[in-house]
C-alpha cells in the first residue's frame, strides 16, 4: 500500500553546502506551505490567516518558488525543476515532493508540530480530505479519539471535546494504524502522551509485558483501580497473610496469595465467555474496593466490611475514581463502574462474589465465606424512592407488532448499503423472539445447527455449563432465517447446505477484508440490536419510547418466554427451551398485563 504521509526529509539525504542564510522568515514560509499544501484555501484565506494583503501573500510565494527554481538550477536538480513547474494544488504527490524539495534546501527550519494544526499540514492530501470531510479539522481531535477508543477511532461518530465527528469513509484500517503510529511517534513533539496499546498491534508479547507494567498499591489512597490483569497489591494487602487464610496444609490449590487463588477459581469457568467475563468483573471490583477503600487484603475481610460493600455499590465513592465512561481494560481512564449499580444488579454482585469465596473454602484457601451471614434483604426490596420497579422486561404484542411495521417500512425505504444492515438487525430481533437463545448462544450459532425432522425444524444450541439442548423453531423463525439469507444473496437452507456459515455475518465492504465465515462477538450484536432499538423507540412516544429505549438483546429472551407462558404452555416445556437449569427461574416469567390482572378482579 502507497505510504500516504508526506515525508520532511528525503530518501537519500544529499549534502549541499550554502554560502548564505535564507532571506525568507519563518511567516514567508508558511505562506508558501499553506497556499501549496491546502488546496481548498485560496490567496485571499492565506492572507487573512497571517493578517496581510492577498497581494502581498501572492509575492511571497512566487518569490519562495523563484528562490527554489534558482537553487534546484545551480545544483543540477533536475527532478526538482520538473516539480517545481507543475502546479501543487492540483496534486497531493506533487505538494509532497515539493515539502521535501524546499526542505531539502534548507529554506524554512524544522517543521513546528503543534495540536492545532489541520492534517493537510501532515498527510497526504486524498487522507487528509476524507479526515477533515468527517469533522477532524486538527491533530488534538485525533489524538482525543485514539486515547478514547483505540486502533477503532475513526469508524463510527463519537463527540470530542463538544464536537460530533463522523466515521471516516474510505479510511482502511491499514492507514488509521499508520497514522496512529506516526501519532505515537511525535507526541513528544505534540506536548501529549499517546496511549501506546491503543495504536499497536496486541500482540501476545505486547500484552505480557503490559501486564508485567501492574499497578502497585504502595500509596493505596492516591490510586485509581485497575484491572485483574494488572493488579500488583503491596506485599501487606496481597493475602499472604490475611486473616481469614486457611492453614496452608489444607489448601488443595497451588495459591500463595489472593490474586493466585482468584485466578484459580476464574479457571475453573471456559476464558472468554459471558459467565467468566461477568465473575471477572465483580471479582475485580471487590478487590480492588478492599485494597483500596478498607485498605486490607480480600482474604482479611469479614461480614462487616461485606455488609459496607453491599451498600457501596449503589453509590460507588469517590465517583471519579471508580465511575467513568466505558474504556478498552489496558486505557489509562478504564474503571470498574460506568454508573452505580440498581438494586437487581448489587444483588447479582453479591452473589457472584459470595460463590467465590465459597469455592476458595471448598478448597481450602479461605477458613470461611463471611457472605452467608451478611443480610441482603435491602438489595431485594422492588422500589427506590417509592417508585416501583418494572420488573417485567418483555415486549407486549403491541409493541412486537410496531417493531415488525416499523421494520417494513424502512427495509422499503431502504438503499445501498443500508439494506444488508437493516436486513441483519431485523434478524437479529425477530429471531430472538421466535427462539429465546442467550446473546452467547446467538452469536456462536452456524447453519449448521439447525435440523430437520420431517416437518420439524430444530436448533442445536450450547448454553451455560456446556449444555446442549435443542429449541423447536417455529415457522415464523424459519421465514425469517430464508429472507435474511435471500439479502446475503446465499441459497435456501438445506439440510445438505454449508454447515460453517454463520448465522449472524459480518457484511463485506469493498475497502476493507473481511472474513464472512468469521461470527460476529456478542458486543458487536449488542450494539447492533441496542442501536435498533433506539431508532425505533425515536419513533415512538410515550411508555412505549421510553420501553424501547430501554431495552436491550435479553429483552428479546425474555418476551420469548414471556409468550409462551402467555399461550399456556407448560412452565417445563418452557424451561426446557430456555435452558434453565433450575425451575424457579423459568417461574419469573409468570406475570401477566396489568389489564388481564384487572379483569380477573372484576369478576369479584
Amino acid at each position: 500500500m502507497r505510504y500516504f504521509l508526506i515525508q520532511l526529509m528525503p530518501r537519500k539525504p544529499i549534502n549541499l553546502q550554502f554560502d548564505e542564510t535564507s532571506r525568507f522568515s519563518e511567516m514567508d514560509w508558511a505562506v508558501f506551505r499553506m497556499y501549496a499544501l491546502v488546496s481548498t484555501m485560496s490567496m485571499a484565506d492565506v492572507a487573512d490567516r497571517h493578517n496581510i494583503t492577498p497581494q502581498k501573500a501572492g509575492r511571497v510565494y512566487r518569490a519562495v518558488l523563484a528562490e527554489l527554481t534558482r537553487r534546484a538550477e545551480r545544483h543540477g536538480a533536475v527532478e526538482d525543476m520538473a516539480i517545481l513547474q507543475k502546479n501543487p494544488r492540483r496534486s497531493g504527490r506533487t505538494a509532497s515532493r515539493l515539502s521535501e524539495i524546499a526542505w531539502k534546501y534548507r529554506l524554512h527550519p524544522a517543521p513546528q508540530l503543534f495540536l492545532g494544526q489541520h492534517p493537510r499540514c501532515w498527510f497526504e492530501r486524498r487522507v487528509a480530505d476524507r479526515l477533515g470531510a468527517a469533522g477532524y479539522t486538527s491533530l488534538r481531535l485525533i489524538v482525543e479519539s485514539l486515547n478514547k477508543y483505540g486502533i477503532r477511532w475513526y469508524d463510527k461518530p463519537r463527540e470530542l471535546s463538544g464536537v460530533w465527528v463522523r466515521a471516516v469513509s474510505r479510511l482502511g484500517t491499514v492507514q488509521a494504524r499508520q497514522i496512529a503510529v506516526w501519532m505515537v511517534e511525535r507526541q513528544s513533539a505534540l506536548g501529549v502522551v499517546v496511549e501506546p496499546y491503543a495504536v499497536k498491534a496486541r500482540t501476545p508479547n505486547a500484552v505480557e509485558n503490559w501486564r508485567r507494567t501492574g499497578v502497585i498499591y504502595s500509596d493505596v489512597l492516591s490510586s485509581a483501580p485497575a484491572p485483574l490483569e494488572r493488579l500488583r497489591p503491596h506485599p501487606v494487602l496481597s493475602g499472604m497473610s490475611g486473616r481469614n487464610r486457611a492453614p496452608s496444609v489444607q489448601c488443595r490449590i497451588d495459591a500463595f496469595d489472593d490474586l493466585t487463588a482468584i485466578r484459580a477459581w476464574l479457571s475453573q469457568h471456559p476464558q472468554g465467555g459471558h459467565t467468566w467475563r461477568s465473575y471477572r468483573r465483580e471479582i475485580e471490583r471487590f478487590l480492588a474496593w478492599a485494597i483500596i477503600e478498607r485498605q486490607k487484603a480480600f482474604s482479611g475481610l469479614g461480614v462487616d466490611d461485606c455488609a459496607v460493600y453491599r451498600d457501596w455499590l449503589l453509590d460507588p465513592q469517590p465517583a471519579a475514581r471508580w465511575c467513568g465512561p466505558a474504556r478498552p481494560r489496558w486505557h489509562s481512564d478504564w474503571r470498574p463502574f460506568q454508573r452505580p449499580l440498581s438494586h437487581r444488579s448489587a444483588l447479582q454482585a453479591c452473589g457472584i462474589v459470595r460463590a467465590g469465596m465459597d469455592w476458595l473454602v471448598r478448597v481450602g484457601y479461605l477458613a470461611m465465606n463471611p457472605w452467608p451471614l451478611v443480610n441482603l434483604r435491602p438489595l431485594k426490596t422492588s422500589s427506590v424512592d417509592g417508585q416501583t420497579i418494572d420488573t417485567s422486561r418483555a415486549f407486549s404484542d403491541d409493541q412486537i407488532d410496531l417493531m415488525r411495521e416499523l421494520l417494513d417500512r424502512w427495509e422499503i425505504e431502504a438503499v445501498g448499503d443500508v439494506v444488508p444492515r437493516l436486513a441483519r438487525q431485523r434478524f437479529v430481533a425477530l429471531f430472538g423472539i421466535y427462539t429465546g437463545v442467550r446473546l452467547a448462544e446467538l452469536a456462536s450459532l452456524r447453519l449448521g445447527a439447525i435440523s430437520r425432522k420431517g416437518d420439524q425444524y430444530w436448533l442445536s444450541v450450547l448454553g451455560k455449563g456446556r449444555r446442549r439442548r435443542d429449541v423447536p423453531l417455529p415457522a415464523s423463525a424459519m421465514g425469517e432465517l430464508q429472507r435474511y439469507l435471500d439479502c446475503r444473496e446465499l441459497p435456501p437452507w438445506t439440510e445438505n447446505g454449508s454447515p460453517e456459515t454463520p448465522l449472524i455475518a459480518a457484511i463485506p465492504r469493498s475497502w476493507q477484508e473481511i472474513d464472512t465465515m468469521q461470527c460476529l462477538s456478542t458486543s458487536r450484536i449488542a450494539r447492533i440490536i441496542k442501536v435498533l432499538f433506539q431508532r425505533i423507540g425515536d419513533c415512538l412516544v410515550g411508555n412505549d419510547q421510553t420501553r424501547f429505549r430501554q431495552a436491550s438483546t435479553h429483552w428479546l429472551r425474555h418476551t420469548y418466554g414471556s409468550r409462551l407462558i402467555a399461550a399456556g404452555t407448560p412452565v417445563s416445556i418452557v424451561r426446557q427451551n430456555l435452558g434453565h437449569a433450575s425451575l424457579n427461574t423459568t417461574t419469573g416469567y409468570l406475570h401477566s398485563e396489568d389489564t388481564e390482572r384487572w379483569k380477573s378482579v372484576q369478576k369479584l
